[in-house]
């Protein structure tokens, strides 16, 4: 509308702000807009603490105009202004929470719009790292994404304002030499712009702006381009955590900006230095293994210990009229020109020391050089303590692999063993339990069989003297049938009882797989353990299709169904004398799924968690081994690949659902 009357008022022959604002009061829509502009124009002017008092008002543009740029271009000036003012936004609670609030909003919008927004989230977060202090190379490579961004957008304004902004920090970091090319760069955009209050002022004091010559901007500008790439090389250090890789890549960047021929990377390892890598100019293929460097004929002993001793650098420009190394057997033999020794310290002790010669030329160490490699040490002294903790860590990691391998092997050992152990355990109770039912029987048959020789005797002797009657045959020969079928009965039953024995004892011991009638089997391994049964008249109920074949190895089914029977006699139905269990099976896909339930006193909610867990047993000291569940679920786990679960409730009983592949 007009010419302004000040910089820091928008008054002018047209325009009064008193004026405007009582006229906006009831308006959010006009006072966004004023408030927009006058955000924006205080910090430009660089009036900040008038400006915090506009920020006050923040919450009226996003009201007033929803919605539209004006909105985060003041959250933009607004967190730059709070960053302005330090010890003001330090300080103040509120001042850091609407600072968060704002920039949190405009990342969102960076991220759904880059081109728009992302230069300013990286001015910001360039001036955040600025007033933490974080490293130099953090800072500068945050402005220089927000300049070259803003360029990429066509944001005039914010890359003149990146530009100024990363000249503040450059002198504040006593960088003068890189300071006019930003500080160039800004003016020229600020002039195009006709920003007339920052075309007329400079970021520098007159005494601190370098002198001009006719070749400064060259060498500005390749001073800038520069830093930039030694920038990105400090950002390739960062991102590298193997130890071989990182010292390839820092010997390459370290000979690519100090121009040295040969550049050495010393560790220190188990309180020893060791050479661990040598790059050489013009040799990419040269081969060397690490030594310690007392043994080393590559590098210069004594200017290594001289680091080491003082923790300082070692700088010799003209190595010839040097009298402190010049005696130095290395020196001696291949006569470098220069030499360039530096600590790289982290945390107070170094952690590494780069040595760099030039067999050419003396003084080849500038300090163009040292001020470059300087801006990189930090980095470098950073990624070689992260490259070595990490290696460190792989070796334990490595290390600890290999332990767990070989604990695990002596574990599948221990439990093959425990296996072993249990599968003989069970025999020996089935043999005992049978040879206990098998007494029965032949016991009956012994006695039977002598009395039915005692009366066929009595009968060969009545005949002989006969003496033998009618009626003595007819009640000799009915003795005889009944001994006869009483002996007969009780082989039977035991020769029943052997048979079953047998193809179980047969299939306990054996591994080889082959198809059975699952109920035919649990029905005959059932018979085989009738003996434990009947101590307590317990029963067992099968409820299985009559022609369910399975193809297994039959012993894992027989240790499977032993254990749990012998589980629920002994834990289930200790109290009971007429315990019920039944075992349900039925295929359901590729899976076969069996139930097994008894009517037992239950398993409580502790117990049931710690059931499959081997040595796991509530009659420790009693005869439990804390082994046959655990060996349940290892049968069930690796054999029949699948899972078995336990439901229990205390006063109702207990229930093992299995679901194995077929």
């Amino acid at each position: 509308m007009d010419k302004c009357d000040s910089h820091n008022s928008f008054n002018c022959d047209v325009f009064n702000e008193q004026e405007h604002q009582l006229y906006a009061k009831d308006s959010p829509i006009i006072q966004a807009w004023y408030y927009y502009a006058k955000i924006r124009a205080l910090y430009l002017i660089g009036l900040y603490d008038e400006a915090l008092a506009i920020i006050e008002h923040i919450h009226i543009i996003p009201m007033g105009v929803p919605g539209q740029i004006k909105t985060p271009e003041a959250y933009f000036y607004s967190c730059l202004i709070l960053l302005a003012k330090p010890e003001t936004y330090l300080d103040s609670s509120k001042y850091q929470d609407m600072f968060k609030h704002m920039f949190e909003r405009l990342k969102t919008w960076s991220d759904s719009c880059e081109d728009n927004f992302l230069h300013k989230v990286k001015l910001i977060e360039a001036e955040l790292a600025s007033l933490n202090n974080q490293p130099f190379y953090e800072v500068f490579d945050l402005y220089h994404q927000a300049i070259e961004l803003a360029k990429a957008a066509d944001y005039k304004l914010i890359e003149a304002l990146a530009n100024e902004l990363l000249a503040n920090y450059l002198v504040k970091q006593s960088k003068l030499e890189y300071v006019m090319h930003h500080q160039q760069i800004s003016q020229t955009i600020y002039n195009h712009l006709s920003v007339n209050v920052k075309a007329a002022n400079s970021s520098l004091p007159n005494d601190e702006i370098p002198v001009l010559t006719s070749n400064s901007s060259i060498e500005v500008s390749t001073s800038s381009i520069a830093l930039n790439s030694m920038m990105q090389a400090a950002n390739v250090l960062s991102e590298e955590m193997v130890i071989d890789k990182l010292m390839n890549k820092l010997i390459a960047i370290v000979m690519e900006f100090s121009g040295a021929s040969k550049v050495a990377l010393l560790l220190k390892k188990n309180s020893k230095w060791w050479v661990e890598n040598i790059g050489i100019l013009n040799e990419p293929n040269f081969q060397f293994e690490p030594l310690p460097y007392s043994k080393s004929t590559d590098i210069p002993a004594s200017v290594i210990r001289y680091v080491i001793r003082t923790q300082s650098m070692a700088l010799i420009g003209n190595v010839s009229v040097d009298s402190v190394f010049t005696n130095d057997p290395y020196i001696e033999k291949h006569q470098p020109k220069s030499i360039l020794c530096l600590p790289l310290i982290y945390k107070n002790r170094i952690n590494s020391i780069v040595y760099l010669e030039n067999e050419l030329t003396t003084d080849a160490f500038g300090q163009n050089h040292l001020d470059m490699l300087n801006l990189l040490i930090g980095q470098m002294a950073i990624s070689i303590e992260n490259s070595v903790l990490y290696s460190q860590m792989e070796e334990e990691v490595v290390a600890r692999t290999n332990d767990l391998e070989k604990s695990l092997k002596q574990l599948k050992q221990t439990q093959n063993h425990l296996v072993e152990s249990e599968k003989m355990a069970s025999l020996g109770r089935l043999v005992a339990g049978v040879a206990h039912e098998l007494n029965t029987p032949l016991g009956v048959s012994v006695t039977a069989s002598s009395n039915l020789l005692e009366l066929i005797e009595q009968l060969r002797v009545a005949f002989e003297a006969q003496t033998l009657t009618r009626k003595e045959f007819v009640s000799s020969i009915a003795n005889i049938n009944q001994a006869g079928s009483i002996v007969y009965r009780n082989l039977n039953r035991a020769a029943e009882l052997v048979a079953n024995f047998k193809l179980v004892a047969v299939d306990t011991s054996n591994d080889e797989e082959r198809e059975i009638n699952l109920k035919e089997y649990l029905t005959d391994l059932v018979s085989s353990l009738s003996p434990a049964l009947k101590k307590g008249h317990h029963t067992i109920q099968i409820d299985c299709s009559d022609d369910l074949v399975i193809k297994v190895d039959p012993g894992v089914i027989a240790h499977i169904f032993t254990n749990l029977i012998l589980n629920s006699l002994i834990h289930g139905f200790e109290d009971t004398q007429e315990g019920q269990i039944t075992i349900t099976a039925e295929l359901e896909g590729s899976k076969l799924r069996v139930d097994f339930q008894d009517n037992g006193k239950g398993i409580t909610k502790e117990v049931q968690s710690k059931i499959f867990e081997p040595f796991y047993t509530t009659k420790r000291g009693a005869g439990g081994s804390g082994l046959g569940m655990n060996i349940v679920y290892n049968l069930i786990v690796q054999k029949l690949k699948g899972t078995i679960s336990c439901h229990s409730e205390v006063g109702n009983g207990t229930k093992f659902t299995i679901l194995a592949n077929f």
